[in-house]
């Protein structure tokens, strides 16, 4: 077992890297000793440590810099941040508007990772955790997210779902939503995972065409009444369509 010295090290490098994204600017080992409260010796023996691994570059003049090489590993994690921060108050509009709950998930290997929830304003709605996942197999947000995908890939990825995402469907209905959502933009599903919740979902694409994230309302089968889904549908599109505008500006 690492030792507590270990860990209290490992969280001092961890800091010295964050306090070096923050600005990017270049600094000496004295001045990234003083940051982050260590000893010449152990500051030296960390930036070398990342030296080594190509994390961090260094100039003539012995300063050193965040590289290009962690900037890319650091990358996705910013865009995703970022995507957060343009699409939350679209969220919370689509919200308000349609009386349902709002989520924004974004595909992580086989898995939709929900990044962004917005309320419903009503008392009673369905509800969720940002940082929940569940399989692709499951909801119309799976769906959207499966989409761009050739059939077989998707096929491979559904042989790796739990048995109990196919309790209530089989595989041609996990192809019929991801139909909607290539010939329609938008996908349904009528509790074919959750059989007390209906839900929504249309794709945000970037200035590629690619699929960013799966915007989802959300609610109770008692929600989605016939006269309500055209407005719905709208509502949903509007949004992924202002999303998608902001974002590729």
């Amino acid at each position: 077992m690492p030792s507590d010295n270990t860990h209290k090290l490992l969280r001092k490098a961890i800091h010295l890297l964050e306090s070096m994204s923050d600005d990017h600017s270049k600094v000496s080992v004295t001045e990234l000793a003083k940051r982050v409260d260590l000893s010449y010796a152990s500051a030296y023996r960390i930036v070398q440590t990342f030296l080594e691994s190509s994390w961090l570059q260094s100039d003539e003049n012995g300063a050193y810099s965040i590289s290009p090489n962690l900037s890319h590993l650091l990358d996705p994690a910013t865009k995703t941040q970022r995507l957060i921060e343009q699409a939350k108050p679209h969220i919370e509009e689509l919200a308000r508007l349609t009386n349902l709950s709002v989520k924004f998930a974004v595909r992580r290997h086989h898995q939709a990772l929900s990044i962004l929830k917005a309320e419903s304003p009503k008392t009673t709605s369905v509800s969720f955790a940002v940082g929940s996942s569940f399989h692709l197999a499951a909801g119309s947000s799976g769906a959207v997210l499966l989409s761009e995908l050739s059939d077989p890939e998707i096929r491979t990825i559904l042989k790796s779902a739990h048995e109990r995402y196919w309790k209530l469907q089989s595989e041609s209905d996990v192809f019929e939503r991801v139909r909607q959502v290539r010939d329609e933009g938008i996908a349904s599903d009528s509790g074919m995972f959750n059989p007390e919740v209906n839900t929504l979902s249309a794709p945000l694409r970037d200035g590629h065409g690619r699929i960013r994230a799966a915007i989802t309302l959300l609610g109770f089968r008692s929600d989605f009444d016939a006269s309500q889904i055209p407005n719905y549908r709208e509502q949903l599109l509007i949004a992924a369509k202002t999303i998608h505008q902001q974002i590729t500006q």
